[in-house]
């Protein structure tokens, strides 16, 4: 029998595998199971501008924001790109410069 340590392990490495099994929900965390909105909430805290989570179904980190209006200029679906918000590489909304290489 895996300990509560081993098990918490295990779940963190295979949390892409888990996703879609029925698990009871007071055994894994959701931090645990999804680091990275944690992880992009601290990449903002220190001043980056477009961090984003990736991996994570429908969470609003997976989109990029402007960084001066806040409005989505970069729409993702998984590994997806929906819808790209930019003109010359500045927001469609408020004119803000984002930074990257646009096409």
């Amino acid at each position: 029998m895996l300990s509560r340590r081993d098990l918490l392990k295990t779940a963190w490495r295979y949390a892409p595998c888990l996703a879609g099994m029925a698990l009871k929900p007071m055994l894994f965390r959701e931090e645990l199971l999804h680091p990275a909105p944690r992880a992009r909430e601290m990449a903002m805290d220190k001043g980056i501008h477009y961090a984003c989570v990736g991996n994570v179904p429908h969470h609003p980190g997976n989109h990029t924001y402007c960084s001066r209006c806040r409005k989505v200029v970069i729409k993702r679906n998984g590994f997806c790109v929906e819808e790209i918000r930019l003109k010359n590489g500045r927001c469609l909304f408020c004119g803000e410069k984002i930074a990257g290489v646009w096409t």
